[in-house]
This record gives C-alpha cells, sequence and structure tokens, in this order.
C-alpha cells in the first residue's frame, strides 16, 4: 500500500507541470538571435544578392526575425494553448530557435485544427 505522501507526489507535479505550461504559453519567448543569424551568415546568408557580406546578412537576419516576434506579438492570443506549448518546444529542440520556425509552426497547427475541425 502506497503512502498519501507517496499518491500525493505525482499529483503536485503534475499541477505544478499544468500551471508552468500556462505560464509558458502565456508569454511570447525572447529568443538570443546572435547564435542563429551569426550562422545564417556564415553559411552565405540569407538572399541570394550581389554584396551582400556576412555583416549586412546578419543585420538582415536580426531585422527579419525581429519583424516576425511583431507578428508574433499582434497573432499569440489567436493560438491555441496547447499549440503554442507544442510549439514553443518543438522551436527550442535544435539548439538556435527561431521566431520564423515558431510562428511558422503555430500557423501550422492552426490550420491543422481547422482541418480537422478542432
Amino acid at each position: 500500500m502506497m503512502s498519501p505522501a507517496k499518491t500525493l507526489i505525482p499529483v503536485t507535479a503534475l499541477a505544478l507541470v499544468a500551471q508552468l505550461t500556462v505560464a509558458i504559453a502565456d508569454g511570447i519567448p525572447r529568443y538570443n538571435l546572435e547564435p542563429l543569424c551569426r550562422g545564417i551568415a556564415q553559411q552565405g546568408g540569407m538572399s541570394l544578392l550581389p554584396n551582400q557580406g556576412p555583416r549586412k546578412d546578419y543585420r538582415s537576419c536580426i531585422t527579419s526575425e525581429l519583424k516576425v516576434r511583431y507578428q508574433l506579438v499582434k497573432l499569440w492570443p489567436t493560438f491555441k494553448t496547447s499549440n503554442k506549448v507544442n510549439c514553443l518546444g518543438e522551436n527550442s529542440a535544435g539548439g538556435l530557435p527561431s521566431y520564423t520556425g515558431l510562428l511558422s509552426c503555430l500557423q501550422m497547427a492552426k490550420e491543422a485544427g481547422k482541418m480537422f475541425g478542432q
């Protein structure tokens, strides 16, 4: 027979995880874009335009990501909490999260929900 304390631990842990999940999904994360954009710039950049050196590519990446973050700020309330939690996890799993990846995931999840009537 399990003691009441041992039974209470999983229930308490579940309650804490549920609260953490809601807290995570309540706000748009703040990503450090420097490693992502440095990597993009070092690999040849974001565009095929001539005279785009690593410095311009880096700045273009930062600017692009911040524009996408601005879109996320406007659209954030329209996404389901469960999709936010899933997409936040997926987007961070690779090590270099981006606002573009997060927005894409959320938009796909929203469209999938429409297709399946959710």
